[in-house]
């Protein structure tokens, strides 16, 4: 609600909609499979995905795999369509955070967003 906020602030001439299509201690894995039915059935222009916290057990590879799944997924609806990945942290990370270091689950969602030019949003 705050990101709406915020866009709608500093952009008052255009229409803004959210889509919350979060569903509480599930991870990208489960994200993935939802996505096209509770997300691109939206049609949306803008994106915001975050499963960092709930992804913190996964295996890298099982991250790859869907958020890389999500990007194609959404690229393949639009090309146009902006991604923003969004890592959240909850306090067993927040050592790592004060240490300077990404969480696993960030460390290899980054690696996407790397690879695909998409920007990250970090606290």
């Amino acid at each position: 609600m705050k990101s709406l906020e915020l866009l709608q602030g500093r952009y008052p001439d255009l229409k803004w909609t959210e889509i919350n299509a979060a569903i509480g201690g599930t991870g990208s894995d489960l994200g993935v499979f939802r996505f096209g039915q509770d997300v691109l059935a939206y049609q949306p222009d803008l994106l915001f995905v975050e499963f960092a916290v709930n992804d913190g057990g996964a295996a890298p590879q099982q991250i790859h795999q869907a958020m890389e799944g999500i990007v194609r997924q959404a690229w393949k609806a639009n090309p146009e369509t902006d991604i923003i990945f969004v890592y959240t942290i909850s306090e067993p990370f927040l050592a790592d955070l004060q240490a300077g270091k990404f969480s696993r689950a960030a460390s290899a969602m980054e690696e996407v967003a790397d690879h695909y030019g998409i920007p990250s949003i970090f606290p």
